[in-house]
């Protein structure tokens, strides 16, 4: 039998940095709002339930993406206060059936290059490995804002650091994360609820739910994407014009 599939796309953030009055997620790519490019690709991979997870311009976000996804079964979740990306997840859980006992897809609406069929080949390899827990990377030379990837020498992975709580050494891995993760949904519930706001933001880091993962014991899989240009997330008004 075919395992279950919800999704939860993160869409409730401000985007202070593009300098706008509209939130992030509705400035336009291609003629379309980029929450539209991100709800496209996720439901394409055919979840049985879709959560958006609003905040700023809430209403104006979710009737965009109902726009883009005439004939997805989508529902809203409202993030009031934006304290972290587990923060936003546990947002999404929210509105999860308590019983849903399947994976749980994990995106962003602000990445709008991101294809369908690397979602579905990261799904195909996250149920080939049997993990509980897997995330997306990529090799990057200029990591950025992005968090790195840490493993042991087994070749394990351990944790992700973000970028602004890394040490120089860590700044210089070059695998990356992407933010998008699959999770089994009862683990997932249950680490979200162990995630702490100890570090530089006093933010709720969806990160954190890796390092909970390994240290309860739970195998980890990094999938590296093969291209990582799907993966540029849009901060400011120049991402917006490079992409």
């Amino acid at each position: 039998m075919k395992p279950s599939l919800a999704a939860i796309v993160l869409a409730a953030g401000r985007g202070t940095r593009m300098r706008s009055q509209c939130a992030k997620v509705l400035h336009e790519i291609a003629g379309k709002p980029m929450v539209s490019h991100a709800v496209q690709a996720v439901a394409a991979v055919k979840p049985e339930l879709l959560v958006l997870v609003v905040g700023h311009q809430a209403r104006d976000v979710e009737k965009v993406a109902r726009q883009a996804l005439p004939d997805c079964k989508l529902v809203v979740s409202r993030q009031d206060r934006q304290l972290g990306t587990a923060h936003a997840a546990y947002a999404g859980m929210r509105i999860l059936p308590t019983e849903f006992s399947g994976d749980v897809l994990i995106c962003y609406g602000d990445l709008p290059l991101l294809k369908p069929a690397t979602l579905r080949e990261f799904l195909k390899e996250h149920r080939a490995s049997s993990s509980l827990v897997s995330f997306i990377s990529i090799q990057s030379d200029k990591g950025g804002a992005y968090g790195r990837v840490l493993r042991n020498t087994s070749g394990e992975v351990e944790a992700i650091v973000e970028a602004r709580d890394a040490t120089p050494a860590q700044l210089a891995i070059t695998e990356v994360n992407t933010g998008i993760y699959l999770i089994e949904a009862k683990f997932l519930r249950w680490a979200l609820d162990q995630v702490q706001s100890n570090n530089t933001q006093g933010e709720y880091y969806l990160t954190d739910v890796i390092a909970i993962a390994r240290g309860s014991g739970v195998k980890v899989k990094a999938w590296v994407a093969p291209n990582p240009a799907e993966f540029i997330g849009i901060n400011s008004r120049e991402e917006l014009a490079q992409v």
